[in-house]
């Protein structure tokens, strides 16, 4: 079979359109218009270059197959030049239309399609004329075949057949029919005129124009209207704007003036504007540029911004927002119990002296499930605060469930992938750093945008109307705030009771509300789903290397023989003994974790090494793992309580100190564990120089039991000769003659 290429070869154009000289054709989102036509195709002029180009009609036949122009007719002309359509299909668009027009042309178009079906109905008993007397005369029958075609949704087959029956009366009607919409009956003048209407110029002929009824020309005098618009600027143009009643007065006060100045002129006096003329004219202005003159040109774009569907977070720990907020109830700043952990200057340090004032609290809030990980409270917020919380994010909190007696648990903690902060006690290097050897991504917002942070403020808003108003000494705003009412005198709760009131609400209240961002679940249910569903978090929990690592105080010692000393507790290892024979009395880089001082991280040549607090005759463990710095401290007052001047303790009077602190229920209280009790530099430095100096654990040493006679021991002496003491190896093989010692007497 032989082929020929000798001759191009033409596609057969099936669909071809007339395109006049005022239509428009996109074509990939360029605008072209016609220029000239061929034979073979349309030379078409582009808008935005002036410049031409051939498109033939095949090329024109497969650019409309992928929908890749748009062809709008008669798209130059006025639209009151434009020909109306001939077809009765719909050329309205009715999502741009008013919703009241869009309803008077879709009542038109049922009563004319009503009418249709009835004039075309193959029962001559049914069929209407098309006279005004036999439309009128069935009238009735036409509204209520009208009213559905008003249905919105598709009807099911049967509910067809039900009201075919209906009508021709083989059914009984039902009792109501309250899911059609009820139309008012129109006059059978009005139908027939509407009806042709239809018939010449399709839907667009039944739509009206009554919204463009009346004189919309203005009433004011050029000048009326250039001093309302002169005087509206200064009004609502200026920093703090002011409202609608307020800029309709100044309206009125510069018309009043005006007319003043025009009276003496033997000028007409101006027509003052009504009310609804200003707000009309206040709604025209660029909204932006209002806003930008009375809020500021940051808060303007933060309020008109254009929000979708918020945060969008698909994971566990994927974003944890944490923000300092100072709780609105007064409380009782008293002592937490603490005698025994405190002294009176301590407690002086933490604020408690006894005024009443608010705390402030350090939250941590997961944005994916909404629960919140970490709370510490504090009067001055500082970066320790920051660090202390990261912290209780990062641990399981069933403890303070079970210290309040919570019905729940709370058990939601982990690594954060990103932490979301503000620039305030969270801009230190400190915290930077924790969350860098955590592996989370530290996140700080431009400062002054709270939105940034809008779930974490969210809780704070949530805890206020659900907390704070069932307590006594809630604050209010000077506006809100009842007369004669005073925080202060209202405030009954102390730290004890405030925090323990506070984890039961987290626990018992907050976790277990269902959520509106959560579609109903609670906080706790999004956490218990997620984890059924395998959307863990990513990062595993942290070691206690990690731990000293990230939240351990940065401090320096010199390296001694007997190891590193840190509030008169030894730390010891193998590396640290090797180090000192190499580079004796060298100062030392470690980590110390107030919360567990029962070992530190010590970077020997570079690498952190664990080092262990070390008691020679210690059982399995270190007595001191776990303990905190401040429970440490009460086992040193306790010591130097009982001797003054005593320098070294034994290490069994040092662990039964330890014993004797722990069984306390200071340590216990649920105000202890959530206060913040970071110690500084300074701090640390006064406790070494001041309780801790000279402060020594010597080992254990057994003591001399007491003689059978109560008076001593009775010693008798022998002679050395007499004692005949074991040969001696002489390294010749002949041992050495033993000596007998003489007996001697003392008491003699």
């Amino acid at each position: 079979m032989a082929f020929d290429f000798s001759k191009p070869r033409r596609l057969k154009v099936t669909h071809r359109f007339f395109l006049g000289d005022h239509d428009r054709l996109t074509i990939d989102g360029v605008h072209h218009q016609l220029f000239s036509q061929r034979v073979d195709g349309y030379i078409l002029r582009r808008l935005d270059t002036e410049s031409c180009e051939f498109f033939s009609f095949s090329r024109l036949q497969h650019l409309s197959q992928v929908a890749s122009f748009k062809h709008e007719l008669e798209y130059f002309l006025p639209a009151e030049m434009r020909k109306r359509p001939s077809s009765t299909g719909s050329t309205v668009d009715w999502d741009n239309l008013p919703r009241r027009q869009a309803e008077r042309a879709r009542t038109r178009l049922a009563w004319v399609f009503a009418l249709n079906e009835l004039q075309n109905h193959e029962d001559p008993a049914i069929r209407v004329g098309k006279t005004e007397e036999q439309i009128k005369a069935n009238i009735k029958a036409i509204h209520e075949l009208a009213e559905e075609y008003m249905v919105t949704e598709l009807e099911s087959p049967e509910v067809i057949e039900k009201k075919r029956q209906i009508r021709a009366g083989e059914r009984r009607k039902p009792r109501s029919l309250q899911h059609l919409t009820r139309l008012k009956e129109v006059s059978a003048s009005a139908l027939r005129k509407w009806q042709g209407a239809f018939k010449s110029g399709g839907v667009k002929a039944v739509v009206d124009d009554c919204q463009g009824c009346g004189n919309w020309r203005a009433r004011l005098h050029p000048d009326a209207n250039a001093l309302l618009i002169k005087s509206l600027r200064s009004a609502v143009f200026r920093f703090g704007g002011c409202s609608k009643k307020t800029a309709f007065q100044l309206v009125g006060a510069a018309f009043h003036a005006e007319n003043k100045k025009r009276a003496a002129e033997d000028l007409l006096p101006l027509h003052t504007p009504s009310y609804k003329t200003v707000v009309k004219r206040i709604k025209e202005f660029d909204q932006l540029a209002v806003k930008i003159a009375q809020l500021g040109r940051e808060e303007a774009l933060r309020q008109l911004r254009p929000v979708g569907s918020g945060l969008e977070v698909s994971r566990l720990l994927e974003r944890v927002e944490i923000d300092e907020w100072k709780t609105d109830l007064m409380t009782h700043f008293v002592s937490i119990g603490g005698a025994i952990l405190f002294t009176e200057d301590e407690l002086q340090l933490m604020g408690l002296n006894g005024q009443v004032d608010r705390w402030h609290a350090c939250m941590a809030l997961d944005c994916r499930s909404r629960a919140l990980l970490g709370l510490k409270l504090t009067w001055n917020p500082n970066t320790s605060t920051a660090l202390e919380c990261l912290r209780m994010v990062t641990m399981d909190k069933g403890e303070f469930a079970n210290a309040v007696g919570a019905a729940s648990s709370w058990h939601q903690f982990g690594i954060p992938e990103e932490i979301v902060t503000d620039n305030g006690v969270f801009r230190s290097t400190i915290f930077s750093d924790a969350c860098t050897t955590l592996g989370a991504t530290l996140i700080r917002p431009k400062a002054g945008t709270p939105s940034a942070r809008a779930r974490g403020e969210r809780l704070f808003r949530t805890a206020i109307d659900s907390l704070c108003d069932m307590l006594s000494g809630k604050t209010f705003t000077e506006a809100s705030r009842p007369n004669g009412y005073d925080p202060k005198s209202q405030a009954c709760l102390d730290l004890e009771e405030f925090a323990t009131t506070l984890v039961c609400w987290i626990v018992d209240i907050y976790n277990n509300t269902p959520h509106s961002g959560l579609f109903g679940l609670s906080p706790a249910q999004q956490w218990e789903y997620d984890m059924e569903q395998g959307n863990y978090p990513l990062h595993a929990l942290p070691d206690k290397r990690t731990r000293r690592l990230a939240f351990g105080k940065r401090l320096e010692r010199k390296l001694q023989k007997d190891g590193l000393h840190v509030l008169g507790l030894r730390y010891q290892c193998p590396k640290l003994a090797q180090h000192w024979i190499r580079n004796p009395s060298a100062t030392m880089s470690l980590r110390w974790d107030c919360a567990d001082i029962g070992a530190i991280e010590v970077s020997v040549d570079g690498e952190w090494v664990e080092a262990e607090a070390a008691f020679e005759s210690a059982p399995d463990g270190s007595p001191v793992d776990g303990m905190h710095y401040q429970e440490w401290i009460a086992v040193i007052r306790a010591l130097r309580a009982t001797a003054r001047n005593r320098k070294s303790f034994d290490e069994a009077a040092v662990f039964d100190a330890i014993n004797s602190i722990r069984a306390t229920d200071e340590a216990k209280r649920i105000a202890f564990k959530l206060t913040s009790l970071h110690p500084d530099d300074d701090q640390i430095k006064k406790f070494e120089n001041t309780l801790l100096d000279g402060f020594r654990i010597s080992a254990h040493r057994k003591s001399l039991k007491p003689a059978a006679s109560g008076y001593g021991e009775t010693i008798t002496p022998m002679n050395p000769s007499d004692a005949n003491p074991a040969p001696v190896d002489t390294g010749s093989g002949a041992a050495l003659p033993r000596k007998k010692a003489k007996k001697i007497n003392i008491g003699e």
